[in-house]
């Protein structure tokens, strides 16, 4: 500075230069979610992870290489520049382990030894497929249904699936492939339980059809995966045998008209001359019935006589 008060020299910008210390480990800031249906292959994409480092960009100091440290490894590998979590082993199973919870390793200077690390976490969870074919309690089943009944649940099948409950993938379906021709039964399925209900929807007769043996297909709604489908799969069928028991019937008039020709000229016809024997059946033996008593219902005119043990 002059004494005059001017300046000997201009001012000047001093730049100082802060050289970047690799004292900021990597930070995941957000722990998120991820979903993968079991049975996945090999390579197919989970979730990405992401840490952020404060050290200075585009150096080592903030160049982080992802692992995983724990909770999955064998099932899982990450790629260790991008984050991008795949599926290692095509073995995952919902029925046997429905969530992972990894452990994820991000380290600065690219993971090189002496980097800052810092880990998260991070759930996976495990989608169902359907991949376990229904089976039966049983594998035979009986059941009794009284004839001249109908509208009645006959049985209540349980059926059972590991697949996750509650979804088309463990809903079981039934099917009557044989011996319901005549159409007697329907099953369905009752969607809380999971049982097929066998409903009557026509009386038997006994007399007609004593034994009825049914043969049920169970399935699910929902289709099967293709991790379970082979040129053997198919659906297994459960044998049921339906016994009709017998109600006591009583005597009937078969045919329930008789018809019966008399002439009309009174002179032909003898009075002492049975002119037709009209006896009732046993329903249940079909034979003629015993221990009846027969008599005339309505003949305002008094036509005819029966005889009250021969029907004559």
């Amino acid at each position: 500075m002059f004494a005059n008060g001017r300046r000997a020299q201009k001012d000047i910008d001093l730049v100082i230069v802060v050289e970047d210390q690799n004292d900021c480990p990597p930070v995941f800031s957000f722990e998120i979610t991820g979903e993968v249906s079991e049975a996945s292959a090999t390579g197919t994409y989970v979730m990405k992870v992401n840490a952020t480092d404060a050290d200075k960009p585009g150096t080592l100091h903030s160049q982080i290489a992802y692992s995983i440290v724990a909770g999955g490894g064998s099932m899982f590998y990450i790629n260790q520049k991008t984050g991008e979590i795949h599926v290692k082993q095509q073995t995952l199973d919902r029925e046997n382990l429905d969530t992972y919870t990894l452990t994820i390793k991000g380290t600065d200077m690219n993971g090189s030894p002496g980097g800052l690390s810092g880990t998260g976490k991070f759930v996976v969870k495990i989608l169902d497929v359907n991949d376990n074919i229904p089976t039966l309690e049983n594998t035979y089943y009986e059941a009794k249904v009284m004839e001249n009944t109908f509208n009645v649940t006959v049985l209540r099948i349980k059926a059972l699936d590991a697949d996750l409950i509650h979804t088309d993938n463990w809903l079981a379906l039934f099917t009557i492939v044989s011996g319901n021709e005549a159409g007697y039964f329907s099953i369905t399925t009752d969607s809380k339980t999971n049982e097929g209900i066998l409903v009557l929807n026509k009386a038997l007769n006994y007399e007609e059809l004593k034994e009825l043996n049914l043969l049920v297909a169970v399935s699910n709604k929902a289709e099967y995966h293709s991790s379970i489908i082979t040129s053997t799969t198919k659906t297994k069928t459960y044998p049921i045998k339906i016994h009709v028991q017998n109600e006591r019937e009583g005597p009937r008039f078969q045919p329930l008209v008789k018809v019966v020709r008399v002439s009309e000229d009174h002179t032909t016809i003898n009075l002492k001359e049975v002119i037709t024997t009209y006896a009732a059946i046993d329903s249940d033996t079909l034979l003629i019935a015993t221990n009846v008593i027969y008599a005339t219902g309505e003949d305002k005119h008094n036509w005819i006589t029966i005889d009250q043990h021969t029907a004559d």
